[in-house]
């Protein structure tokens, strides 16, 4: 295929060398432009394609990826207590979700309601509480009709409730309870993760003010060459490559598709890709899955089932083309894997050639690993 038959055709993005320098401690709330290494289109001269002799971003040789903390050995996701419990399990990378409440905090949340972590009772409270404010608000015309699902950018930090337990956290304790229970503030998580190990902080929310405070506590921590962001929403995506590229980024949905169907169309070798690192899903994708994806909202239900119907399947093979990746390796892409956590999944990212994978169970991974279960690919 063209794709491994002209390797001089291949764009090799720079690969980030770990630096102590640092950004601008000001900037504008979004970037109007880009370095144009990110936007500049064209084949690379074959005179650009030397980097074989540079080190490796070690950002990009991480294998094990605790997404979210933890999310089935016990414990409640992106809290204090995962975390803890993630980074004793001896993973790579730990990867989290932030949002900004009113008050202008930065709280590690997945989720754009709070019902399934909070609980329905929890989360009528929270509404409770907003539908009192706009009753007083002088906008409270205008704020009628809007979204009826409450998240946590929707309250105050002080007004954010507990996360309700279940049977699905047998790991919590009368020890960890209190972390396991609580929201926790991103400043929160930074003291707490170790300065050498990286993390992966997804923003899950448009707002310029979200994107400069994550930005300022990585740099005042010391965190910059030890961070990766990215937002599944491509606007999103943008945002933060425009904010700080030195920054690597992760592919957003849109972006993963247009790889793939660049990749089918024998077109990738001549386009350069925004992001830095192809994420993908290696577990069960159907329409529900394709439905609920934001940058997919706008498709009419016809062309979503399509979509299903091609791209589906557990694994989705379509999504995961052992050719694809081995392209992308040798333009210096990692390729990391979402929804690892059993050994069916596991052997699927070896045989596609995954450099990464993210799981649910880091304590079940790093005992696969160290038994010689899989066998990632490396740069």
């Amino acid at each position: 295929m063209i794709l491994h038959h002209f390797p001089s055709l291949l764009h090799r993005p720079k690969r980030r060398i770990q630096s102590n320098s640092t950004v601008a401690e000001t900037r504008p709330a979004v970037a109007a432009t880009m370095p144009a290494e990110r936007h500049n289109p064209g084949v690379t001269p074959v005179s650009d394609v030397k980097v074989a002799s540079r080190p490796i971003d070690p950002r990009f040789c991480v294998q094990h990826i605790a997404h979210r903390g933890c999310r089935k050995e016990g414990i409640p996701e992106n809290t204090l207590t995962a975390f803890a419990h993630a980074v004793a399990a001896g993973c790579d990378v730990i990867e989290l979700d932030v949002w900004l409440t009113i008050d202008e905090r930065v709280v590690v949340f997945h989720d754009s309601d709070l019902e399934r972590m909070c609980g329905t009772q929890a989360a009528a409270a929270a509404a409770a509480t907003v539908a009192a404010r706009r009753a007083v608000s002088a906008n409270a015309k205008q704020e009628q009709g809007q979204k009826e699902n409450i998240g946590v950018s929707d309250l105050n930090y002080d007004e954010l409730p507990k996360i309700k337990l279940n049977g699905e956290h047998w790991a919590v304790n009368d020890k960890n309870r209190k972390h396991a229970c609580r929201i926790p503030l991103f400043s929160e998580v930074l003291e707490l993760i170790p300065l050498d190990k990286p993390m992966i902080v997804e923003v899950k929310q448009r707002d310029p003010i979200l994107i400069r405070k994550v930005h300022d506590m990585i740099l005042n921590k010391g965190r910059r060459d030890q961070t990766i962001w990215f937002s599944l929403a491509e606007d999103i995506n943008a945002d933060l490559r425009a904010y700080d590229p030195t920054i690597p980024n992760i592919t957003s949905v849109l972006g993963m598709l247009k790889c793939i169907l660049l990749y089918y169309t024998g077109l990738l070798p001549f386009v350069r890709l925004d992001s830095d690192i192809l994420g993908i899903p290696v577990d069960h994708v159907d329409y529900a899955r394709v439905r609920e994806q934001k940058a997919l909202k706008a498709l009419p239900d016809a062309l979503c089932w399509v979509l299903a119907f091609v791209l589906g399947g557990k694994p989705p093979l379509a999504l995961i083309p052992p050719g694809l990746f081995k392209h992308l390796r040798a333009r210096g892409i990692p390729i990391f894997f979402l929804g690892v956590n059993d050994e069916e999944n596991l052997k699927v990212a070896e045989w596609a050639g995954s450099t990464a994978v993210l799981t649910d169970r880091p304590q079940w991974l790093r005992k696969c690993m160290a038994d010689g279960k899989v066998a990632l690919k490396r740069l």
